[in-house]
């Protein structure tokens, strides 16, 4: 469970290094993170804005696709 979704240690640190371990393969099949945050942002925006932070943070291009249906290399 991730508290303070929205804010920039999830951004820059905690979603870049849990992509980067699925992508490796190191997270347990069936793995899932719960995220709470005050900021009122749908679905889909929260989604994308994590995204962006993968990209920014770490050497990581997924596509918009590979995100939302976890086709990362797992």
């Amino acid at each position: 469970m991730i508290l303070g979704a929205s804010g920039d240690l999830t951004h820059r640190k905690l979603i870049p290094s849990l992509s980067n371990f699925y992508c490796k393969g190191r997270l347990p099949k069936g793995f899932r993170v719960v995220d709470v945050s005050r900021r009122p942002l749908s679905d889909a925006q929260f989604r994308e804005s994590l995204l962006t932070g993968v990209h920014d943070t770490v050497d990581m291009h997924l596509s918009l696709s590979q995100w939302l249906h976890g086709s990362g290399g797992h």
